[in-house]
């Protein structure tokens, strides 16, 4: 992405806080008369207090002084507390852009992402652009206030002086283009690097059984020690072109005083400058240099920003699902594939696809594994999109619906059940309110009876229900299918972790409760084939397929 482009759609975050930041404009411009003031006062404080041995001058002097440090302290405060204010708020506003997105991103991104890997770069993409609110970016124009009263003031003491900030200038300007690019340069490399180290340390985490039992543990290890390594030797260069700016920021800093302090004291000896005036012109230094680094060090905390904003914006431009603007309203009934195909990353995995599915229909697929079932099912809740071929509801193209009211024609239980980190009550109502006597009959229908006995229905079931069986969380699952009552019903694999007793229960839910439904069934039970309306096998080949 365009350096430019980049620059101006970051700070077009700050433009709704433009009030917020012409008030501290006002602060600045304050507070740049008061800094353009306290030198003065310093000189005449040195030159006929000190030096004249006037005790009462000197107590004025040191009030006016300390009244204009106590007022500029608050003004700083004032500024402060604006700029955490922009910084809370866009934070807020990154993540939840950030997190509103992930929600229409198309399934296919989704499932290539490796979670853990994901949120360590949303977190530290966002931190790195929050730097957008570090007060040298957020007050930058501001810093001219100070700029030019330092310089008016430096005119007014001697001008012969100002020499000394003409060198001075252009040199921290070629440090500091120097060390941006050096750290720019390291973090991108940092990112990339930190994105493959997460990932393996994922990896090694996921698969640690197959790990242990097949003793790879010095293998793996070693090439993720390796990855850890470098990172760390990437991170640590960035860490160390930070220290280079402020190391090189001080020695400049002082190489000005030195100059001051030299070209200042000649002049005071051949009687053509006060001492007042040396420390005062040390402090407009000061005054002048601190803005001219700010504004500087701009383009240095941009090379933190940039690679971390290309990768936000690089998600936030995805094109999100297909939505589709036709309201569904009232009953629907067929759902129709007409030559439907599907390829992912080259490979076919579905090939000229046709079959009807009516209102009421008791449909099961069946297949060996891999050969696209799973994938059909995904085809009709507009997870992916058809290759070629249509898929059509009531005759007209799913694609043209709405995709929010046509997904609330479905209810789905899959057999890789997904539960939040909260109770069985919470997973099997979500966000819909049921009597205990309505929750106590879907707990019954699922076959959940004797395990809330024993339990509770406030019984956590941890991270994604890592405390539960795998039929319990199928269980779970569908109970929550039953609570939202939906037209059409998927049951992906359902029993695969389900025992025979529950295989019983199942053909009691598909004649009774689910009777009016129409109920698209992926199984490989035998038992249940036989309470299906219509039965389609997908042949391992993608085209031998034929309607039993």
């Amino acid at each position: 992405m365009d350096k430019r482009k980049l620059i101006w759609r970051i700070l077009q975050y700050l433009l709704p806080y433009r009030i917020c930041i012409l008030l501290a404009v006002s602060c600045f411009s304050i507070s740049g008369l008061i800094s353009f003031c306290i030198p003065l006062v310093n000189q005449k404080l040195i030159d006929f207090g000190f030096l004249e041995l006037d005790f009462y001058y000197i107590l004025k002097l040191a009030t006016l002084l300390l009244f204009l440090y106590i007022i500029n302290e608050s003004l700083y405060y004032v500024k402060q507390r604006i700029r955490i204010y922009i910084y809370k708020r866009l934070r807020v506003r990154l993540f939840s852009e950030y997190c509103q997105h992930l929600m229409h991103v198309p399934f296919p991104y989704l499932w290539s992402l490796e979670r853990a890997e994901f949120s360590n770069n949303l977190n530290m993409d966002i931190d790195n652009m929050l730097l957008v609110a570090d007060e040298g970016i957020v007050f930058i124009g501001s810093q001219v206030f100070a700029i030019v009263g330092g310089i008016v003031g430096l005119w007014i003491i001697d001008p012969r002086l100002f020499v000394v900030f003409v060198v001075f200038i252009p040199l921290k300007i070629m440090v500091l283009c120097y060390l941006s690019n050096r750290r720019e340069n390291a973090i991108t490399e940092y990112l990339k690097r930190m994105g493959r180290q997460t990932g393996m340390v994922s990896e090694m985490i996921s698969g640690m059984d197959v790990i242990r039992v097949f003793g790879l543990q010095d293998r793996i290890w070693g090439k993720t020690k390796e990855e850890i390594a470098d990172s760390s030797k990437l991170r640590g260069q960035a860490e160390m072109v930070s220290q280079e700016n402020l190391m090189a920021d001080s020695i400049l800093a002082h190489f000005l005083t030195y100059g001051i302090y030299i070209i200042g004291g000649f002049l005071v000896f051949s009687m053509e400058l006060s001492v007042g005036s040396v420390f005062a012109f040390v402090t407009y230094g000061a005054y002048l240099s601190a803005p001219i680094s700010t504004i500087l060090n701009t383009r240095y905390i941009f090379a933190g920003i940039f690679p971390s904003a290309e990768r936000y914006f690089r998600f936030i431009d995805l094109e999100g699902e297909l939505a589709g603007n036709i309201k569904i309203e009232g009953d629907i009934s067929d759902i129709c594939f007409h030559k439907v195909g599907f390829s992912y990353n080259k490979s076919w995995k579905l090939r000229d696809i046709s079959f009807e599915i009516r209102k009421g229909d008791k449909f099961v697929i069946v297949g060996e594994n891999g050969t696209g079932k799973t994938t059909l099912l995904n085809l009709i809740l507009r997870c992916v999109n058809p290759t070629h071929g249509e898929i059509s509801l009531d005759g007209r193209a799913i694609q043209e619906y709405d995709i929010v009211s046509y997904r609330e024609l479905f209810s789905v239980v899959s057999q890789d059940v997904f539960l939040f980190d909260g109770t069985i009550r919470e997973n099997i109502c979500l966000d819909r309110i049921l009597s205990e006597t309505e929750l106590y009959r879907v707990v019954q229908a699922s076959g959940l009876e004797s395990f809330v006995h024993q339990v509770s229905l406030d019984y956590r079931v941890g991270d994604n229900g890592k405390y539960l069986s795998g039929g319990q969380r199928q269980k779970i699952a569908l109970a929550r299918a039953l609570v939202y009552n939906r037209p059409i019903v998927i049951f992906d694999e359902l029993t695969a972790h389900i025992d025979s007793i529950s295989n019983s229960m199942m053909e009691g839910l598909l004649q009774d409760v689910l009777f009016d439904k129409t109920v698209i069934y992926v199984t490989h039970t035998k038992e249940h084939l036989k309470f299906a309306s219509k039965i389609y096998n997908i042949g391992k080949n993608k085209t031998d397929c034929l309607m039993i």
